[in-house]
């Protein structure tokens, strides 16, 4: 539910962590404020009712515009959409939609705010829904900013793609992706195409397909538990029983039912590998 009012500046909260973009400045809004005072405000600032820090309302969306009516233009009433009742998730919805709707956001701003969602609860498939983008686009925002720092950081220059994140994310260990971004500034600065180094399949053993064991399934079933992952996907762990599909195909369903989950290097926990270990010592 909500209703159209002009409201007193002062009455309203204007936080930017809350938004996707972060802090917008004077000077960013000069010319959006320019075309507001030729043209009129086209869109109100959507606002929900809260009660904190003295203030009545918070912006969720709208930010640059609250700022050029508020802080450049001076405005003492702001035309607002107010939200009756709204939640946090509900609100932060509204702020990353609003947002990625727009054209001028990078990958990484992407990502920190495909974090916020999954912070709010939202699975994959809601984020997808709400966001009108298939799995691949969700998926790589979220590898993304799991990445180190460094990563991040080629990404928001533009040096780095999805499908170059999507490469990065399958070497597995962070030695292997300190390697590919030192080949990675080398090719850059040689100004050549950008190619991510290929995974070493011979310590890769989550890519096996094989029958399984009782112990084997015994482990994953402990895995999974200790991992958050609800019980199914049972014609999938089905085909991974019968040795159809592997540790890593298995663990991409995972990644679906549980944002948070890290597959794990070299495949499942197995104790029955572990012991022979520990005899052969």
């Amino acid at each position: 539910m909500y209703y159209h009012q002009e409201i007193p500046k002062d009455e309203i909260l204007y936080d930017p962590n809350f938004n996707t973009r972060g802090a917008v400045t004077n000077y960013q809004c000069d010319e959006l404020a320019k075309d507001i005072e030729a043209r009129g405000l086209i869109n109100s600032i959507s606002v929900r009712e809260i009660d904190s820090k003295g203030k009545k309302y918070q912006v969720i969306a709208g930010f640059r515009r609250f700022v050029a009516c508020s802080r450049v233009l001076k405005w003492e009433l702001i035309p607002c959409k107010v939200y009756k009742e709204l939640s946090n998730r509900d609100a932060t919805l509204i702020n990353v939609t609003e947002n990625l709707s727009r054209a001028d956001l990078n990958i990484v701003q992407e990502a920190k705010a495909i974090k916020r969602l999954i912070d709010e609860g939202l699975n994959i498939e809601e984020i997808q829904k709400a966001l009108n983008q298939p799995k691949y686009w969700v998926d790589a925002r979220i590898r993304l900013g799991r990445m180190p720092s460094y990563i991040q950081s080629f990404a928001e220059d533009g040096i780095l793609n999805a499908g170059h994140i999507m490469e990065l994310s399958r070497l597995g260990g962070e030695s292997e992706i300190k390697k590919a971004a030192k080949e990675i500034r080398s090719q850059v600065e040689r100004g050549i195409k950008i190619k991510i180094p290929k995974p070493r399949k011979k310590k890769d053993k989550g890519t096996k397909k094989k029958q399984r064991s009782p112990r084997e399934i015994k482990d994953l079933m402990k895995h999974m538990y200790e991992s958050g992952i609800p019980m199914g996907l049972h014609s999938r762990m089905l085909a991974w029983v019968i040795g159809e599909i592997s540790d890593y195909d298995l663990a991409a369903d995972f990644l679906e039912l549980n944002p948070n989950y890290s597959i794990p290097e070299g495949g499942f926990p197995n104790s029955t590998e572990e012991r022979n270990k520990l005899l052969m010592r």
